[in-house]
């Protein structure tokens, strides 16, 4: 099987880099392009406040990515390590949207603004950028904490009892394939599998998938009674939005965030078992922080990070914005759709 490209970060630094992703832009606009990754068969969610839109950026802030991610403590999140790596996201300045609906804000000049700023990132050591994309897992450590209670992660090791359960799966992604969105959406969907000698998962079914701009968005499976983080979406195997996604394990990559955001005192995050089902969001709504810098994910060969590009334009102009998180690696990668999708597109 071939393998997509994780599904890229919405970044567009340059045409030519922009090119190599798939295009997320509105129809007609030859300024942007997407790489891949929405919730398709969900609905929009002004719960799940921990879940939010992480933003990158070139200093020109000429054009901008975007990606999911999850607070894991008050000042870290969670995302995929695509979504951070710096060889496609040179310079590039990170931010958090904490609010359920970005719309308000379709210019990198109206949304940087309303960052929160990110402080520093790191990518796991191990991450590979060519398929399957192994350690695709980051972090983002935010300048300031932020007032979201955060989501528990699955430490305990995961079992095949998991497949099978219900889950939800949350983003900012597309709800259909290369149509631009910056709602959040959720859905609840199965867990499809889970790959015990490896570290992923899938999560979806023929009607509730991740997309373009869900990539480094968590699985959420209810776990003695709480929705904990199961997974961080990363790639899937056909371009479209047409399948289940790959998630990134990381009961896998405890030792790895565990340095960052330690578990909480008395607890492990999760039982060993798969976990009892159950779907459900946490109330509340995201507000947006103020200053702060753009982040880049990059998925998209079946689950892909948004970008929007634009040169220096006056206020008002500005960089459509496009959740298509797509490295210039990442972004040749769904250039084609054998690089893309059936190589692994990340959303």
């Amino acid at each position: 099987m071939s393998h997509r490209p994780p599904r890229a970060p919405a970044h567009l630094a340059l045409a030519a880099a922009l090119l190599a992703l798939p295009a997320c832009a509105p129809p007609g606009d030859p300024g942007i392009e997407t790489a891949a990754a929405p919730i398709i068969g969900g609905a929009p969610d002004e719960g799940d406040p921990a879940v939010i839109l992480l933003i990158s950026y070139p200093p020109d802030h000429s054009t901008f990515d975007a990606c999911t991610a999850s607070v894991i403590a008050p000042d870290v999140v969670l995302t995929a390590a695509h979504c951070l790596d710096p060889a496609t996201h040179p310079d590039y300045e990170f931010g958090i949207f904490t609010g359920p609906d970005a719309s308000a804000y379709p210019t990198a000049n109206t949304l940087i603004p309303k960052l929160a700023p990110v402080a520093e990132v790191h990518v796991h050591p191990d991450y590979d950028s060519s398929p399957p994309f192994k350690a695709d897992i980051g972090v983002a450590l935010l300048k300031d904490p932020v007032s979201i209670t955060p989501l528990p992660v699955q430490r305990a090791p995961l079992t095949a009892a998991i497949v099978g359960e219900p889950a939800r799966i949350v983003g900012y992604g597309q709800i259909k394939y290369k149509e631009p969105n910056a709602v959040r959406h959720e859905a609840t969907t199965v867990i499809a599998s889970l790959d015990e000698a490896g570290d992923t998962l899938t999560a979806g079914d023929l009607d509730h998938l991740s997309c373009i701009g869900d990539s480094g968005g968590p699985v959420l499976v209810a776990i003695d009674g709480v929705e904990h983080v199961v997974g961080v979406d990363s790639y899937t195997d056909l371009s479209g939005c047409l399948e289940p996604a790959h998630y990134r394990r990381p009961d896998v990559y405890t030792p790895f965030i565990d340095v960052y955001a330690p578990p909480p005192a008395g607890g492990t995050g999760g039982a060993d078992a798969g976990g009892a089902g159950g779907a459900g969001g946490a109330g509340g709504e995201g507000g947006a922080g103020g200053d702060g810098s753009g982040g880049m994910s990059a998925k998209d060969p079946v689950g892909c990070s948004v970008g929007s590009r634009g040169g220096s334009a006056p206020a008002g102009e500005g960089l459509l914005l496009l959740l298509v998180a797509a490295a210039a690696t990442l972004r040749s990668r769904d250039k084609t759709p054998a690089q893309a999708r059936s190589t692994k597109e990340r959303e």
